[in-house]
């Protein structure tokens, strides 16, 4: 197998409760070191535990259908109630600009605050803002 990131499958594998990922009959096996990287990352998340078990953190990430980063970074920004801007970010990263642009758009039409809306500026949506109202919001008042 020669996908770079296999956090996702790896993921949903645990949930599924595979904690042998050499003896699974993967239809083409990954590359040991990609498949390592990947259980790595999901313990720097707190997706599992040393043994390979799904943690709470894991279980509420796996049901999101995000990559592992992404539903990481939406479960802390909930927690520290900014989720609706994170959102926004990861669409617009998931999909590209453009088409993010418009799922962003679509949103929030959805709700009649499309104009009025802090983080669009003339229909351009600034990363840069967003990552702006993230950051005030993740860290708080000094």
């Amino acid at each position: 197998m020669e996908r770079a990131d296999l956090a996702q499958p790896a993921l949903e594998l645990i949930k599924l409760g595979v904690r042998d990922f050499g003896g699974f009959p993967w239809f083409e096996p990954p590359k040991e070191n990609s498949l390592a990287q990947s259980l790595r990352l999901l313990e720097d998340l707190g997706a599992i535990d040393a043994e390979r078990g799904l943690t709470a953190i894991g279980a509420r990430m796996v049901e999101l259908p995000l990559r592992p980063r992404f539903s990481r970074a939406l479960i802390e920004s909930e927690r520290r109630g900014c989720a609706r801007e994170m959102a926004l970010l990861i669409a617009v990263l998931s999909e590209g600009v453009d088409v993010g642009l418009d799922l962003v758009s679509g949103v929030l039409a959805g709700r009649g605050t499309l104009e009025r809306h802090p983080l669009l500026a003339r229909r351009g949506l600034e990363v840069a803002v967003i990552l702006g109202h993230l950051a005030a919001c993740l860290v708080g008042p000094r």
